[in-house]
């Protein structure tokens, strides 16, 4: 069996239908499309991690603050709680975190807060920014932008500043989910994306962006797009 047929074997004629499609059902293009296209999930996985890390260690520090403000204690993924309007917010995806967490080891302590941590996931953090829809849908998101998690990006504290980062947020994280379950990326505005990437790390801190693009590959993939040869 050629490494052509061993292709589209594995994937299935429907996983390989969009790709065939796109190469005007030119099967050799269609399997180095696909081919192309898993190196570029890989090179957005890498640069979403630039992210995703840098939102939620930026997060951290302020909720920190802010739930000490609100006389609670400064672990706030602990049991002894979590103020209002976070709680409220993102309580229940805490606790799922502490089960995920307590799921993967046999026996032990309980989870640390950076175990937690680590076990929320990017839809949680852009949540807690921004969430599609109207005004009164992100009131608490306001509320706590405003009470200093704004502190998290050089932005400042206008609530425009909130909703422009939380809109590239939203957007990354349907990215990151669309990698993770291997869904095909063959409609991405690649150059977009590295710019909302790009403008997210900045917003953190400005050598994260350089840091993230020192390690990225996207561009040069994204000039090695074989549709570029139809």
């Amino acid at each position: 069996m050629t490494d052509q047929a061993a292709l589209i074997k594995l994937l299935g004629k429907s996983r390989f239908q969009p790709y065939l499609c796109e190469s005007k059902k030119d099967k050799a293009l269609a399997c180095d499309l696909y081919m192309w296209a898993t190196q570029l999930a890989g090179a957005f996985h890498s640069q979403l991690s630039f992210v995703e890390i840098a939102l939620r260690n930026s997060l951290d520090s302020c909720i920190k603050v802010w739930n000490c403000k609100q006389g609670y204690p400064e672990d706030w993924t602990g049991e002894k709680g979590l103020a209002d309007p976070l709680y409220s917010l993102i309580g229940k995806e805490i606790r799922e975190a502490r089960k995920r967490f307590s799921s993967n080891i046999k026996k032990g302590d309980p989870p640390t807060h950076d175990d937690v941590i680590a076990q929320l996931m990017f839809g949680t953090w852009a949540k807690i920014i921004y969430v599609k829809g109207n005004n009164n849908s992100n009131a608490k998101q306001q509320k706590l932008w405003r009470d200093g998690l704004y502190q998290a990006f050089q932005l400042g504290s206008d609530d425009s500043q909130r909703e422009k980062i939380g809109k590239k947020l939203n957007d990354l994280r349907r990215l990151r989910n669309r990698v993770a379950h291997h869904e095909n990326l063959l409609q991405v505005n690649i150059q977009s994306k590295i710019n909302q990437i790009y403008s997210v790390l900045t917003a953190i801190d400005p050598d994260y962006q350089k840091l993230a693009h020192s390690q990225s590959t996207l561009r040069e993939l994204k000039n090695k797009d074989p549709r570029r040869r139809v």
